[in-house]
């Protein structure tokens, strides 16, 4: 029930402010809006008017519309969205606005899930706080360390307690205070080990010691997918992994790096559980991929790691502003990066999640608590964003390139050429239902 919830809240929150955004937009500009929906097709029995709009719930929850006022011929999304015969004078109609108003309205969904997500971000900054991994034992790679940072191997394992004489109890809070210029040395001290004093010398030092020490936590499984290889190794939640083929790992990433180099392969697994420890066999799944524009394949178990514990720090509500503005972009970089990764081949479509894959998601993370939540909606708000710009006929961004040409060519499009991308359109986006229905299915099933 917990996943159903989240997953409700996630998608009926973004797809609501998206649609909310078309519709506030229609009214600044005098333009009629029939039907406000959250889904698509024929509408449940939860319906109700408010003025010249009918607000609906649809069969169909994959998204939502605002359905404008409009005497052109019904476009192929009325087969998903639904016939709504309501009539409108001129003055009130989608085609007589002009090109500036009807491009802010098609836009205007985009904007509000931008806002939406700097919004939710800020929230979290400045009401529950930024999350931070607390420093207590850190992870050295030995091979990362510069000439003058050397006796810090010996700290691999250690809990940290001090840093140049001050306490440290988060990760973030450590970086700032190893990156502040006027340091020319630290010294690391621990609850269970000798002090280490790290000298900076070269130009490089400080930043070769930073990316080469991290947090460690014990490698466990907060999640076993049915099916997978880890649930046919007798592996279950809240195993912990010691070492693998006799080697110990101090990470996750660590951890799944091994898994993924050695698919079909027998890995000897010291697993603990609740004291005790035991051999396991594990041999990682098969699943093919494409890396850096080569076919590859990986191995993976069906599984996920326990959640890593957090502390959180609350800002000031103006720092929260401008860090929440920051973290958006981030996001909104990130997706881009997603995108072209796609097109460039560098990153594997079977990546992409459908409502499925976001509901576990969000089940997983709503069981961290509610902050998590909120900035997992932040996130799926901006790449719901994105999406909606893709130029794409029916979407959005589509929209907006007929209007760009309309611009261009001083009148629109033909209905007849419209339709026929809009049919185009349609059949890329049903396609790619499809597509991430399978890829949601077949995690599903430890495919």
């Amino acid at each position: 029930m917990l996943t159903f919830g989240a997953l409700a809240l996630t998608l009926g929150l973004v797809i609501f402010v998206h649609e909310l955004g078309h519709f506030l937009a229609a009214k600044m500009t005098g333009t009629g809006a029939p039907r406000f929906s959250i889904g698509f097709g024929p509408a449940t029995p939860i319906r109700w008017k408010w003025g010249e709009t009918e607000f609906v719930i649809a069969w169909i929850p994959l998204g939502g519309y605002v359905k404008l006022a409009t005497r052109e011929e019904e476009d192929p999304s009325s087969a998903i969205e639904g016939q709504v015969g309501d009539d409108f004078p001129d003055d009130k109609l989608f085609e007589n606005k002009s090109i500036a108003q009807r491009a802010f309205i098609l836009s205007a969904g985009v904007i509000m899930n931008v806002l939406l997500a700097w919004g939710l971000h800020a929230g979290v900054l400045a009401f529950a706080g930024r999350s931070n991994l607390p420093v207590e034992r850190i992870a050295v790679r030995a091979e990362a360390l510069p000439f003058s940072g050397q006796a810090l191997a010996t700290a691999d394992g250690g809990h940290l307690i001090r840093l140049n004489g001050d306490s440290v109890t988060t990760w973030r809070a450590l970086i700032e205070m190893f990156v502040h210029p006027s340091a020319t040395s630290f010294r690391f001290e621990f609850a269970d080990r000798d002090p280490v004093v790290v000298p900076l010398q070269e130009s490089g030092d400080r930043e070769a010691v930073v990316m080469a020490i991290g947090p460690r936590f014990p490698v466990a499984f907060g999640q076993i997918v049915r099916g997978g290889a880890a649930e046919r190794a007798g592996l279950a939640v809240g195993d912990g992994v010691l070492t693998v083929n006799g080697d110990s790992v101090a990470s996750w990433p660590a951890f799944v790096e091994v898994l993924r180099t050695h698919p079909g392969d027998t890995l000897a697994l010291v697993v603990a559980r609740a004291g005790v420890t035991r051999v396991v066999a594990l041999v990682p799944d098969g699943m093919d991929t494409t890396i850096a524009g080569r076919d590859t394949v990986i191995g993976r178990i069906g599984a996920l790691p326990a959640p890593a514990p957090v502390v959180r720090v609350a800002m000031p509500l103006g720092a929260a502003v401008v860090e929440g503005l920051v973290q958006t972009g981030r996001d909104l970089d990130l997706v881009v990066a997603t995108l072209r990764g796609l097109v460039a081949g560098r990153v594997s479509p079977n990546e992409l999640l459908g409502p499925i894959g976001i509901g576990q998601i969000s089940g997983q993370v709503a069981r961290q608590g509610l902050a998590e939540l909120l900035w997992l909606i932040a996130v799926i708000s901006v790449n719901l964003a994105v999406f909606n710009l893709l130029p794409v006929p029916v979407l959005d961004g589509g929209h907006l390139v007929f209007l760009a040409v309309e611009a261009i060519r001083r009148k629109p499009l033909s209905i007849e050429t419209r339709y026929r991308f809009m049919q185009v359109g349609m059949f890329l986006l049903l396609m790619l239902v499809v597509f991430v229905f399978f890829n949601d299915i077949r995690r599903l099933v430890g495919l």
